[in-house]
């Protein structure tokens, strides 16, 4: 399903770029990123490739995945939860 390969995705990135941080501070972080990334370089350009345009190890290119994977950024409660669980919700 789409949503919990996103979910996964999620997971991996919160834990490779805060791996220091609590699950609530991971999902205000990615979060943050996520939301100005979708709503602004997703929408007008990065949607339409079909392969990841960004670097193995940048924050971009596992964003791309993610809404690659599916198009729609959780709320940073929601992924408070995906973070916390290894069973996390779908929304």
């Amino acid at each position: 399903m789409a949503i919990d390969q996103r979910n996964q995705l999620l997971r991996e990135t919160a834990g490779k770029f805060w791996p220091d941080l609590p699950a609530s501070m991971q999902a205000a972080a990615l979060a943050a990123e996520l939301s100005g990334y979708a709503s602004a370089t997703w929408l007008r350009r990065d949607r339409l490739k079909p392969e990841n345009p960004y670097s193995d190890e940048s924050l971009r290119r596992y964003l791309w995945r993610a809404l690659k994977a599916h198009p729609f950024p959780p709320s940073e409660r929601t992924l408070r939860d995906i973070i916390a669980s290894s069973d996390p919700p779908t929304e």
